[in-house]
């Protein structure tokens, strides 16, 4: 329907100790929304992985758990 959340992140970038890949844990804050998520707030933890396939390919994946609240109805 054309809403949006917005969502900013911060990782640390942690090497895999037995592959060429990354460790990514972090945290997520919203920063803005628009439509049914206009002046929502929430935050929460996030986490990823990455292992390097090729010199500029990769496969990875990403979770992120938390809340998110909106003066609205959701």
């Amino acid at each position: 329907n054309g809403d949006s959340l917005t969502v900013a992140f911060v990782f640390q970038a942690i090497p895999l100790p037995a592959q060429p890949g990354l460790s990514l844990p972090g945290t997520w804050t919203v920063v803005g929304g628009t439509g049914r998520f206009a002046g929502a707030s929430g935050s929460g933890i996030a986490d990823g992985r990455v292992i390097f396939t090729g010199p500029t390919t990769g496969l990875g994946r990403f979770t992120m758990e938390g809340t998110v609240s909106a003066p609205g109805s959701l």
